[in-house]
């Protein structure tokens, strides 16, 4: 297709393409033909006026919108005759090209052209160049001007709207530089700002304010003395600029049909927004991308055998269509960038039209014959993307047609087709295919592999008669069956150690380990097992697992001297009438008990001599003290557990497969009713692909997260990560610390704070490590451990300042001797001085003796935790965690007596950063829990208000579970505060008896780290603490099973959870536990913090009530 200017410059090279029939050949966006009447027919002034309004319109419209201008040709008709204009008057000529009459902001061009008719016959046309105008819309004179716009062959009279868009198409308005709202520092996003502060002339803007950083990027403006944003401004630094544009944001939207059918396609599937400023967007979508099920991820066979996973969309396409819509769309519209998923497609409308240089483009075109050079129409916020550094350290944008053409290669080397784009008056529509009928059919054809990983679950089979028993009439008859299955282990020389909560823990009688033979006397270990049904999907499974049962031997008569009654009073037994069975003892004196059977619901009395109570782990401590027996029960229960062993996953996996061999012989099949359950000795298998089956499971992988560490550097390896590039924070801080110690340990307390202050071996100080300048005036002594909170209390009053200071620049080192107490003793010195600094507002770091005679691999951990606490970030995540705005833990601990409690809450943002802890003061009582918790949830979210957007994602966290009727409360007082959110209730469950293995000889028999299994549409199981580069768990890990449940706005489509954005999610938090430079904690941190938090409040409130953090310390993690 020739441009407009060459054809006008040239017609005689181009005269077949003016004469091309019919009008559809000719006729597009940049070229339009009239017939002017023809020879010997008069053209009455109604005709002549219509062929001017119609010069007027088509010139204008080429001025308003084509960079290349356009060519209006008058004088050849529709079906390309040339009828020529020389019929017409002079005076007619005239008043078709006096072009400064008819518009403003034209430079129209017009000459005559000779050529010849079909008959030879020498005729004239008009050719009139417009040219694009830049000066202003081109548009008629008057006090209500008109304009138009091309697009394709078509004139389209201007709105408001589009007038609107002409202008800043055309760079005519002020759109960057005009005021939008006031500005207030509160409305910031402070790490958007913090990011931009390290790139944006760092030398010479270091230490300017907020204000003066901002007003010289041009993000504000002063107007009658106040400080204005402005819209690029807004976009860019506020932390929720959509309540002043409320379309600048993202919409992700999921249709369960072919693109073809979008007329058709009904309500989406999934609703998702990305919010807030733009650089968020922008990571939170690549975040949500990368992490989340959202794409499909599909297996292909490799050459040389095996399989390897391929993604629907090559990240880097997905991710330049995101990026080049937030940073090119156009914010005066009302429309969001709407993101649109099909089965077969993936299209992403973008307010305004792409802006080309020196061309214009076609209203439909594919990347694999176009090449773009757009025109910024957002020149301010590109220059701050183009410096602005994402977690890679790479800037958020590059010239568009470097990226076009790498999503051009991208999709080429997936053999994909090439991006598409449609262009319409003010949308970009991009359309990315995916060919995935194709790509599904080659993984149905593809054969499976044999895995190495397994679980400790054994699928079962049900019949009546001949025929298979459909789940839910088993879970009918389920209670009965473990009945069943209770007395074939009795009746088959087991001893059934527990049976409760569908578990059952049995030993075969006469089969105990090896203890010395005093010990004997008062209890015995079992090689046990405990077993349990479990059903997945529509399937049943007998989950097996290893582990060491601890009983009491003692008789009652001999307990009772060591224990009041009421201790052992109500506590269950076995007694021997005329057989050994089991109970509960009601009451007793030195001979008899009376105890009540459960087996004949009736009580009975027994001799003393004749009744064995069951014993707490506690009380047969008690037991082996008073016998002056020097037993670590403790160790002894983590050796034959196999806790206290690395690697012992495959000494675990060898007990399971014969214990299973043993059971499949010996106990089944099983009869109940009119039932029979049958067990396999294979295990259930995982495998990468295909889908769940009775006998197969898909396992998916995550890869390991990483940490954000100084100058965007990141590596998942934590310690080896800080230690070589240094911390997250980049300021300069300086912590004056206060020692205090006892007299004789005055020089190990220097020569500590030396180690901390200049490090040794591959810790480099905490200058170098943590930008941190530890100072201290003096070692404070005491002659006793007792004497310490004296001579704090002596500091404080003399110093008033550091009491509750904000700046967090002070911190009370204090040595407290463990000699004499219990770890959990609430009276000893530990917590009483704990108590007092931190109700004072002062942060506090405790050291124990062996710390201080030999810091060696504890000084990094220590400097960590006094930098932690004085508000220094030592790490955070690179990329938003996707699908939530803040995670919020929630816990509580409960009083000795188990009926009061008291609930608490800890936050963390997106990027997993601690943001403050919430909580109750005092216990309250037990059946209250749902009021007081829901309080509390009002409470926390109340504080969070200002910093969340109308329609957040909050994620609440929890490992004690919580009831229905305890998360509709819950949510019910989280729309008091956030009408529009959205709410995930996160159960993290450690206390199931599930297992992961992988058999591979390079492994240590565990399930790799990051690997998860979807065993339900909101369950999944995830490994943790399984196999990894960094560490060997000892004993044998054990995955955490998460559930996981959603509570919408009303009228919010409803779907079925993201469970690998949840397995991302809690991954994630696992990395963030700054008490310690591990590179991950086995539990996600919401949880791991809300485990300290109840350990210290238990210990305060055991002293007395209430315990009151002082708010100063309630954004530090002061209990780590």
């Amino acid at each position: 297709m020739p441009r407009p200017r060459e054809v006008y410059d040239d017609p005689s090279s181009h005269l077949e393409f003016l004469t091309r029939s019919p009008d559809d050949r000719f006729e597009n966006q940049h070229f339009e033909r009239k017939e002017v009447g023809r020879e010997n027919v008069d053209l009455k002034p109604r005709q002549l006026k219509s062929v001017r309004e119609g010069i007027t319109e088509t010139i204008s419209a080429f001025a308003n919108s084509n960079v290349e201008g356009g060519l209006l040709v008058l004088g050849i008709a529709s079906d390309g005759t040339i009828s020529g204009i020389d019929h017409l008057l002079e005076s007619q000529k005239n008043s078709l090209t006096n072009f400064s009459t008819l518009l403003h902001h034209q430079t129209a061009e017009a000459k005559l052209y000779e050529c010849k008719d079909n008959s030879g016959k020498e005729k004239n046309i008009y050719l009139i160049f417009a040219a694009y105008s830049k000066t202003g819309i081109c548009e008629t004179p008057g006090p209500n001007p008109k304009a138009w716009i091309r697009s394709g062959p078509q004139n389209i009279s201007a709105t408001p709207e589009v007038r609107d868009q002409i202008r800043t198409n055309k760079g005519l308005g002020d759109f960057e530089n005009v005021p939008c709202c006031e500005f207030y520092p509160d409305d910031l996003d402070k790490d958007v700002l913090e990011e931009f502060r390290r790139v944006f002339r760092p030398k010479s803007t270091a230490k300017f304010s907020e204000e003066r950083l901002l007003r010289e990027a041009g993000a504000i403006v002063e107007l009658d003395g106040k400080y204005w944003f402005t819209h690029p401004g807004l976009l860019f630094f506020g932390a929720n600029p959509q309540m002043i544009i409320p379309s600048s944001y993202i919409r992700l939207l999921r249709f369960e049909v072919p693109s073809s059918m979008f007329k058709d396609r009904g309500l989406p599937t999934q609703d998702h927004s990305f919010t807030g400023p733009l650089t968020k967007q922008i990571r939170d979508a690549r975040t949500f991308f990368r992490e989340s099920a959202f794409f499909k991820r599909y297996q292909r066979r490799k050459t040389g055998g095996g399989f390897m996973e391929e993604p629907e969309f090559p990240p880097t396409v997905i991710d330049e269509a995101i990026v080049n819509s937030v940073a090119h769309r156009d914010y005066r519209t009302g429309s969001p960038i709407l993101c649109e998923a099909y089965y077969d497609a993936f299209i992403v409308k973008n307010p305004g039209r792409i802006l080309q240089r020196n061309w214009d483009l076609p209203n439909k075109f594919s990347l694999s014959n176009t090449v773009l050079d757009s025109k910024p129409r957002n020149v301010k916020l590109l220059e701050w993307l183009r410096i602005m550094k994402d977690s890679d350290g790479s800037e958020y944008v590059q010239a568009i047609s470097e990226g076009t053409k790498r999503m051009l290669r991208e999709m080429t080397h997936l053999n994909l087709p090439a991006p598409e784009y449609r262009l319409g008056i003010n949308e970009t529509l991009l359309k990315l295919e995916n060919n995935s009928v194709e790509r599904e059919s080659a993984i149905r054809a593809a054969s499976q592999i044999k895995s190495t990983e397994f679980a400790n679950l054994f699928p079962i089979s049900i019949r009546q008669g001949d025929s298979p028993v459909d789940h839910t009439e088993f879970n009918a008859h389920y209670g009965e069956f473990l009945r069943t299955f209770r007395d074939v282990l009795a009746g088959n020389g087991w001893y059934i150690d527990r049976f409760r909560f569908s578990r059952i823990v049995a030993h075969i009688r006469g089969i105990d380990l090896n203890v010395p033979s005093d010990v004997k006397d008062i209890l015995r270990l079992y090689p046990a097992y405990e077993f349990q049904i479990r059903q997945y999907l529509q399937y049943f499974y007998l989950c097996l697992d290893y582990k060491c049962q601890v009983q009491n031997v003692q008789k009652l008569h001999i307990v009772a001297d060591q224990f009041g009654k009421e201790e052992l009073k109500d506590r269950l037994c076995i007694a021997n009438d005329t057989a050994w069975r089991r109970g509960k003892i009601v009451d007793y004196n030195s001979e008899f008990a009376r105890i009540f059977f459960f087996d004949t619901e009736s009580e009975q009395q027994v001799a003393t001599n004749s009744v064995i109570p069951y014993l707490s782990f506690e009380m047969l401590k008690i037991s082996l003290h008073s016998k002056e027996i020097p037993f670590d029960l403790v160790q002894a229960i983590k050796k034959y557990s196999l806790a206290s062993k690395k690697g012992s996953a495959r000494e675990r996996i060898d007990k399971m497969e014969k214990m299973i061999g043993y059971i499949a012989e010996k106990l089944f099949p099983i009869q109940f009713g009119d039932m029979v359950v049958d067990i396999t000795t294979e295990p259930l298998r995982l495998v990468e692909h295909g889908k769940a089956i009775h006998k197969i499971f898909p396992v998916s992988r995550l890869p390991e997260p990483k940490v954000m560490l100084r100058e965007f550097h990141s590596s998942p390896n934590v310690r080896a990560g800080i230690t070589e590039y240094g911390a997250f924070d980049p300021g300069e801080h300086e912590i004056e610390i206060i020692p205090i110690c006892l007299r004789q340990m005055a020089g190990n307390m220097t020569e500590l704070i030396k180690r901390l202050q200049f490090g040794k071996v591959k810790y480099r100080g905490a200058e170098r490590t943590f930008t941190t300048k530890f100072l201290y005036p003096s070692v404070t002594l005491v002659d006793h451990v007792e004497d310490a909170e004296s001579e704090i209390i002596r500091l404080l009053d003399e110093h008033p300042d550091w009491n509750a200071n904000t700046d967090l620049e002070r911190i009370f080192l204090v040595h407290v001797p463990e000699q004499g107490y219990a770890n959990d003793d609430h009276t000893s010195p530990y917590y009483s001085i704990k108590r007092l600094l931190l109700e004072r507002g002062v942060p506090c770091q405790m050291v124990n003796t062996p710390t201080l005679e030999n810091p060696d691999w504890k000084d990094l951990n220590l400097a960590l935790n006094i930098v932690a606490k004085c508000g220094v970030r030592p790490w955070v995540l690179p990329d938003a965690i996707p699908d939530a705005d803040f995670f919020v833990g929630l816990s509580y601990t409960q009083s000795r007596d188990r009926q009061r409690i008291m609930g608490f809450a800890n936050v963390f943002n997106h990027y997993g950063k601690w943001e403050f802890y919430s909580g109750n003061t005092s216990y309250f009582d037990f059946e209250k829990r749902t009021f007081h918790l829901a309080q509390l949830v009002e409470k926390t979210l109340s504080k969070l208000k200002n910093q969340l957007s109308p329609t957040p994602q909050i994620s609440f966290h929890y490992s004690a579970k919580l009831s229905g009727s305890d998360r509709e409360s819950i949510v019910k007082a989280a729309r008091k505060v956030i009408p529009e959110g959205t709410f995930t209730f996160v159960w993290v469950n450690s206390l199931h008896n599930v297992r992961f293995y992988d058999n591979r000889p390079e492994t240590d028999g565990s399930l790799r780290r990051g690997s998860y299994v979807e065993v339900a549409k909101n369950k999944i199981y995830l490994s943790t603490t399984g196999y990894n580069a960094f560490r060997q768990a000892l004993g044998t890990p054990k995955p955490l099973e998460i559930s996981k449940w959603i509570e919408r706005p009303e009228g919010s489509p409803e779907a079925k959870p993201d469970l690998r954005v949840l397995a991302t999610q809690v991954l994630n938090l696992t990395k963030l536990n700054w008490a310690s430079t591990d590179s991950f904690c086995g539990e996600p941190i919401t949880l791991k913090y809300a485990g300290n938090i109840a350990y210290l409040t238990a210990a305060f409130l055991r002293q007395s009530e209430p315990f009151n953090l002082h708010p100063v310390l309630e954004k530090t993690p002061w209990f780590i």
